[in-house]
């Protein structure tokens, strides 16, 4: 890879494929980015603390389960989607 959008592609493509495999994952950023595998892990950590984020602001909607909570965890809720957003 050789911009940032290339880098960001290729990542982004072994996320997808591998969202539920970490060890798949952090071989396919070693060999398509070319990183160590300390590297490749590190990102993989990041990759799933996204998806655990996203996967608990889609659960409270999709369930409508803040309708049922009170104002401070409403907070919450909004707090994470702004966080979200900026990703």
């Amino acid at each position: 890879w050789t911009t940032r959008t290339s880098a960001a592609a290729l990542a982004q493509s072994c996320g997808i494929r591998y969202l539920f495999d970490r060890a798949g994952m952090a071989e396919c950023l070693a060999i398509d980015m070319g990183w160590t595998p300390v590297c490749s892990k590190a990102w993989v950590a990041s990759v799933i603390c996204a998806r655990e984020q996203c996967n608990w602001i889609r659960d409270k909607f999709e369930l409508r389960q803040y309708e049922k909570t009170d104002p401070a965890s409403q907070t919450l809720i909004l707090d994470r989607l702004l966080w979200a957003d900026e990703f």
